[in-house]
Parts: C-alpha cells; sequence; structure tokens
C-alpha cells in the first residue's frame, strides 16, 4: 500500500513539473509580451543599415525595469556618421551567441528603424532597430525574426515567408 501511495505521488511530482517547467523556463511564452514585441517592428520601417559595431551589450528595457528574465541582448551600430541602438531580443534566448559579434565588426543590419527622441539640447538619441537579422561576413549570424516581424523566442515563428 505504501509503495502504490509513493508511486501515485512520483507520478504527480513529474507531471506537475512536466507541466509547469515550461512556463517558467519560457518568460516570453506571455501574450501581452509577444504583442510588444511584434507591435513595436514596424513593417512599413523595415530596411537594411551596413555599419561597425561599437559595442554589443545587454540593457533591462523600460517595460522590465528589476526582471531578469527582460534582460536584452543589444548592438550599438554606427553608420554613415549616425548612431543606432539595436534590439536583438532576450538574454536567456542568445546568450548562445557569446563571441558572434563584437566591437569593430562591419555588419547589416535588418529590421524596422524609427528615430530616436529628441534630448532637451535639440539633438536626438540613436536610431531604434528591432532586428530581425544581422548579416556579417556575407552570412546571417543572427536571426531575432521572422519575415513577418514576430520573434524567433517566442515559438510561433511562420515558415511561409
Amino acid at each position: 500500500m505504501a509503495f502504490k501511495c509513493l508511486a501515485l505521488c512520483s507520478l504527480a511530482l513529474v507531471s506537475f513539473f512536466l507541466t509547469v517547467t515550461p512556463v517558467i523556463s519560457a518568460p516570453w511564452d506571455h501574450s501581452s509580451r509577444l504583442s510588444r514585441a511584434i507591435k513595436k517592428y514596424d513593417q512599413k520601417k523595415v530596411r537594411t543599415v551596413k555599419g561597425e559595431v561599437k559595442k554589443v551589450y545587454e540593457k533591462i528595457p523600460s517595460f522590465g525595469k528589476k526582471k531578469k528574465d527582460a534582460l536584452g541582448f543589444h548592438v550599438k551600430l554606427e553608420s554613415e556618421g549616425e548612431m543606432y541602438e539595436v534590439h536583438i531580443g532576450p538574454v536567456w534566448y542568445f546568450r548562445s551567441m557569446d563571441g558572434v559579434l563584437a566591437a569593430g565588426d562591419l555588419v547589416e543590419v535588418v529590421g524596422a528603424v524609427k528615430q530616436g527622441k529628441p534630448k532637451p539640447d535639440g539633438t536626438f538619441k540613436p536610431y531604434d532597430v528591432r532586428a530581425r537579422e544581422i548579416i556579417k561576413g556575407g552570412e546571417v549570424v543572427v536571426l531575432a525574426r521572422d519575415a513577418h516581424g514576430r520573434p524567433v523566442w517566442s515559438g510561433v515563428v511562420s515558415s511561409n515567408e
């Protein structure tokens, strides 16, 4: 009898962890974050920006203050005298990319570009780019979104272009 109870309890625990673990380990599965990520990618503003990587860094976005799962992977890019802040995606998804991009790399970034916000002195903050892909040496080294702007880390990427 005790063995039967232990077996049932073990089965219940395994079932629970198999159900809960994917939810805990995939913080971008939340529909509000996904819709925000898709909304910020304006298909009408997609273009290619060629330039030099000045910095590769991690940053907490304004909506995710103090949330480690919101930590974003970013690149500072200089192109024709203009600075671009390139948003790639969450660090937890792109962590394996360590070393793929570095300061000094010449790259092409395909993504939705918008003018940076004005500063009090009349100048503008860097352009804001939501990256779809980053090309280095003729090869796509980062794929962040599908052709429709859906993030690859969301699990809802379309296979039909």
